[in-house]
């Protein structure tokens, strides 16, 4: 600990106990040994102990007049008056005596001194010559050798290492559970009736030290290594770094520290090879012990000078700065991620190149937290083991007891379980089967409305899919969906369920998609594939299809059945069915479904139900002013318009609206405001707005659906690009990757390529693998494998007179197997199917090398039945020297060189079989 003044005041230290954690002394004209008490108020106990920490997450937050309960209080223990003229001190680092401490004096003396020893003084070490001791440091290994650095005298070290002898000593005390300070203590009987206050023994003093550096060089800082009993690390007031091994005082490592003296080093607990330097001015400079020609890193601390710097002993890289007449304390995290920007590069000729490849990065980032005091630092001291405490002391005497609570970690679990920290306790969440539900209906949470962000947690409902089968398999989804009543994501994946079923229909009825004329069509043999999940947008805005005029409701996909309306009256859903048979004015249909629904609500007899019928009875009513759809009754029109305001269910409301326009173009505001589901919508539309006003709604929805991230909108975008852009913003909105993962995986990168689904593939895969759910994961990889392109053949053989390829598109069938080919037979290429010369023989039984292709066959097998009967047999297969160009059928090759070395070939010495 470094002595430096301040503004005439005299400069007081503060260091906490090492070993008594409750204790600190303050030094200045004397040492004074103070302990910190807790009272607690409310319910006993260690307010730091795990039992007594809160599993509680409804957090209230204290009100502003709110007052701690815990109380603290600093109580005077004891007073040395014998220590004068303090310049540094510390504590000793053996536990057997606790309150054993060294103190460097003004005049170079280093006083031993304890609390708890009669003789306050117990052994001096004295120096040659009078001089500042300027800092002191005990070896943390070797607990009898004590360090001290001095002022500069000519000829004379200014670091010394002393042996105390401590342990030699007759009233050394063994146990730390006798040290008692100020305990009573008996006085030496000088007669019958006098007794001698004074020690019984006499202050020992020791004139030479054991080991001794820097000549004629001023030591302003000093600090042991401490896994390291030989390695000390002296600062010079020469701007000198240095580093000892004290078993030999020839054998130093130097560096130029700073512009100026290097007046504080302190050593990362954490990391022995890491440390840290001050100097007079604002640069605070880190070191690695491994490489040290350079600093690692330099922070600006932007005081005018840094007059206190030590690490934190409980957290990793946390390092505590003061400055010179400054009130605050300033924490740096040289571990937590900075703006840093690197030391311009050194001139070639005065520096080494190895020198240059290493540059400092400079630390011009705020600090990670600061303390404000009410008075100028002093000094301050970190506590031991509570990694937020520390003490700090003011020149008037003022003691600050700082809490440094950092903010609380919170991190989830890929099982949904939550965890955060609080100093040095973890502190876990819910258990795994414990499901917390927000109470809405308190009154602290009224005026929330749950607009989805109260729901579950997506990453537990996402798990819950994937072990319920959850995949890319469109069957299974649709009845997933509906077990989690997702209404949104079960349409998705209806719609893409019914997608083979359209395509079959168009397939059958080939007029109604026609190309364009003037468009040639490609051969039926091999149709080139396209995206089947375009959607109704991009149909309607692709010029290669031509819609014949005859068939509308085809067009629309919103054909009436009988069974369908049928089906809508058995599910209760009355208006629908009733909405549907008006659309297509059928109004005596309708208002037969009118009757019947109010028919089965008066028989229920429920409020709600009720409602319902008179609804029902209103809107017949208004229905029966129309007839036959073609009334032309203006009054009767601008009634019902008003009237549908007061209808709650859209259904019932559209109709109405639908009723009392006589113009498409009217029809468009009412769609865009109507409440109806996109596909009822959307097909209304397709009947009844003209090309252009149908063009411009389905525009204008497909946008609204892209950005709102609706899946509703996959029936316009399709599973294209413009359906991806849709995807990403229903991620944005839901955080439901894996829906949009699978989604997208039916279409890329069969059809198309993106890099954002290929993304969500990754996370969905990781996440599969966090959750530990490996079946599905791999469920996942080979269906997205067998979705994709097959690769292309890439490897041919070729002729070796034409050097053209045996590529299967080459080989045509009649040059295979002859005229009258057998129905089981396997294709063979008898000859190059260019130049019609024969293959080559084989080495040993001199037959020709007949190639067998296995991907023509007369009786060609689907993929499945190919993979599952294995592919061709290996003996039939030819294979040839890379070297000697030799070879023959792969089971007689493999025979020959069971018994050979050499080629089978005559007068071919090529070691084939070593190659």
């Amino acid at each position: 600990m470094n002595s430096q003044s301040s503004g005439g005041n005299r400069k007081r230290y503060i260091s906490w106990n090492p070993h008594i954690t409750n204790t600190f002394i303050v030094g200045s004209s004397d040492i004074r040994l103070y302990e910190l008490r807790q009272k607690q108020t409310g319910s006993g106990g260690n307010a730091l102990s795990k039992s007594n920490l809160p599993l509680s997450f409804d957090i209230d937050y204290p009100p502003d007049d709110w007052i701690p309960q815990d109380k603290k209080s600093i109580d005077l223990i004891s007073v040395n008056t014998d220590v004068q003229y303090l310049k540094c001190m510390a504590w000793s680092p053996d536990p057997s005596d606790p309150n054993l401490l060294a103190c460097g004096l003004v005049t170079g003396k280093t006083l031993l001194t304890s609390f708890s020893s009669v003789n306050r003084k117990l052994k001096e070490f004295v120096p040659k010559h009078t001089r500042p001791c300027n800092s002191i440091a005990w070896n943390p290994i070797n607990r009898t050798h004590i360090a001290v650095g001095l002022d500069k005298i000519r000829g004379d070290a200014s670091t010394l290492v002393w042996d105390i002898n401590y342990l030699n000593r007759s009233n050394t005390h063994t146990a730390s559970g006798s040290i008692v300070v100020d305990a009573p203590h008996e006085l030496a009987q000088v007669s019958e009736n006098s007794f001698n206050t004074q020690p019984s023994e006499p202050t020992e003093a020791i004139y030479q030290p054991i080991s001794e550096f820097t000549i004629s060089e001023a030591t302003f800082s000093l600090a042991w290594i401490p896994n390291n009993p030989f390695c000390l690390i002296i600062g010079t007031g020469s701007k000198w770094l240095r580093i000892y091994d004290t078993r030999d005082s020839n054998i130093s490592q130097s560096v130029t520290a700073h512009q100026k003296s290097v007046n504080g080093i302190s050593v990362d607990p954490f990391d022995n090879n890491r440390l840290a330097t001050m100097s007079e001015d604002s640069v605070v400079k880190i070191w690695d012990m491994r490489k040290f020609d350079e600093a690692i890193i330099s922070i600006n601390t932007n005081y005018k000078a840094v007059q206190q710097i030590e690490w934190c002993p409980t957290r990793s890289g946390i390092l505590a700065t003061s400055g010179r007449e400054k009130s605050t304390v300033k924490l740096y995290d040289i571990k937590a991620p900075i703006e840093q920007t690197k030391s311009p590069r050194p001139d070639r000729k005065s520096t080494t190149s190895s020198s240059s490849s290493e540059q400092t990065i400079h630390y011009n980032s705020k600090p990670t937290k600061t303390h404000h005091s009410s008075d100028i630092v002093s000094s301050f001291s970190w506590h031991p083991r509570n990694e937020c405490r520390m003490l700090t002391v003011s020149y008037q005497g003022v003691v600050d007891v700082v809490s440094l609570n950092e903010n609380i970690p919170i991190t989830w679990s890929p099982h949904g379980d939550l965890c955060f920290s609080f100093g040095m306790h973890l502190i876990e969440g819910p258990s795994k089967n414990t499901t917390i539900e927000p109470n809405l209906s308190n009154e602290k949470y009224s005026h929330l409305r749950n607009d989805g962000r109260y729901n579950r947690d997506i990453s537990l409902l996402m798990k819950e899919r994937a072990i319920a089968g959850y995949s890319a398999l469109v069957d299974d989804n649709v009845n997933i969906s509906n077990k989690f009543n997702d209404r949104d994501i079960n349409s998705l994946w209806l719609w893409a369920q019914k997608i083979p079923q359209l395509l079959q229909t168009i397939q059958k009825k080939s007029h109604i998609i026609k190309p364009p004329a003037g468009v040639t069509t490609t051969d039926q043999s091999e149709p080139p594939k396209e995206n089947e999940y375009i959607g109704i947008f991009n149909i309607l805005h692709d010029q290669k299809y031509f819609v014949a005029p005859s068939i509308e409701a085809v067009q629309n996909g919103f054909i009436i059945f009988k069974s369908s309306q049928r089906n809508l009256e058995r599910l209760g859903e009355f208006e629908r069915a009733a909405a549907l048979a008006v659309f297509h004015l059928e109004i005596k249909r309708a208002m037969q479904i009118l009757n019947n629904g109010c028919s089965a609500l008066a028989i229920q007899g429920t409020p709600v139900a009720k409602e319902r019928e008179i609804a029902l009875r209103l809107f017949t009513v208004a229905l029966a002013g129309f007839g036959d759809g073609t009334n032309s009754n203006a009054i009767w029109k601008d009634a019902c318009k008003y009237t549908a305001k007061s209808f709650s269910n859209p259904y019932l409301k559209l109709c109405l609206d639908f009723l009392s326009v006589s113009e498409s173009r009217e029809l468009v505001p009412i769609l865009e405001e109507s409440v109806v589901p996109l596909p009822s919508k959307i097909a209304f539309a397709c009947r009844y707005l003209d090309p252009q006003d149908l063009l411009l709604f389905t525009e204008r929805c497909t946008q609204q659906m892209v950005e709102q991230g609706n899946l509703q909108g996959i029936v316009l975008t399709g599973l294209t690009v413009k359906g991806v852009d849709l995807l990403q913003h229903y991620i944005d909105r839901t955080s439901d990757i894996q829906t949009a993962c699978l989604a997208a995986s039916l279409v890329v990168p069969k059809y198309f390529r993106d890099k954002r689904v290929a993304k969500w593939v990754s996370i969905y895969s990781e996440l599969l693998d966090n959750w530990e759910c490996w079946h599905e994961r791999a469920m996942l990889d080979i269906q997205r494998i067998s979705w994709s392109e097959q690769p292309a053949t890439q490897i041919y053989a070729k002729c070796g007179y034409c050097q053209q390829s045996f590529s299967f598109e080459s080989v045509s069938s009649g040059s295979m197997a002859g005229r009258n080919p057998k129905v089981n037979a396997r294709a063979k290429v008898p000859c190059c199917p260019h130049c019609k010369q024969a293959l080559p023989r084989c080495s040993l039984c001199m037959l020709p090398l007949s190639c067998m292709v296995p991907g023509i066959d007369f009786k060609k097998p689907t993929n499945r039945e190919f993979w599952t009967a294995g592919a061709e047999s290996f003996d039939d297969w030819f294979t040839w020297c890379q070297s000697c160009r030799h070879g023959g059928h792969a089971q007689h090759i493999s025979d020959w060189f069971k018994d050979h070395n050499e080629c089978p070939v005559t007068d071919c010495n090529c070691t084939c079989s070593t190659l």
